[in-house]
C-alpha cells in the first residue's frame, strides 16, 4: 500500500536539523584557511536528504552513526521549507529523530542542484556569522 508522506507539523521552522557531512568530500578549502560547504553535501541519489532533529538528539549520537572524518552541519527547518521541501519523519537505526527532506512537487535536476547550492549557502552564511562573533578555526 502506498503511504502518504506529510510535512511533520511538530517540527517548527525555528528548529535546527542536523546533517552529517564528510569534510573532505563536502567542503572546499578557502584562501584564508577556512572551508566552505559545497552543494554536494545535500545531493543524494533519490533527491531527498536525511537529517536529525537537533532538539531530540545530540551531535555525538549522530556522529557515532556515521563514518570517520564526518562532522555536523545545521539547517533550520524553515530554510528547508522555504525551498518547497517538506520534512518527513522516518526513524532509522541511529535514532528516532531521523527525518528527510522531500520536494513538495516534482523538481527538475537543475532546480535540485540550485536548491542544494542554496542549502549550502544557508549553512555557510550562519558559519561565517559565527566566525565573526568568535574568531578561530572552523569550517
Amino acid at each position: 500500500m502506498h503511504q502518504q508522506v506529510q510535512d511533520a507539523p511538530d517540527i517548527g521552522n525555528e528548529d535546527f536539523l542536523l546533517r552529517r557531512i564528510t569534510t573532505a568530500l563536502h567542503t572546499s578549502p578557502q584562501p584564508d584557511g577556512t572551508r566552505i560547504l559545497t552543494s554536494f553535501a545535500f545531493r543524494e541519489e533519490d533527491d531527498e536528504f536525511s537529517m536529525y532533529v537537533a532538539a531530540e538528539v545530540t551531535h555525538e549520537k549522530v556522529l557515532s552513526c556515521g563514518h570517520e572524518g564526518q562532522e555536523i552541519v545545521e539547517l533550520l527547518a524553515g530554510e528547508v521549507r522555504q525551498l518547497e521541501y517538506m520534512i518527513v519523519r522516518q526513524p532509522d537505526d541511529c535514532d528516532d529523530s531521523h527525518v528527510y527532506a522531500k520536494a513538495r512537487a516534482y523538481k527538475a535536476n537543475n532546480q535540485i542542484k540550485r536548491d542544494c547550492k542554496a542549502f549550502a549557502e544557508f549553512v555557510n552564511r550562519r558559519r561565517a556569522a559565527a566566525r565573526l562573533e568568535a574568531p578561530g578555526p572552523g569550517l
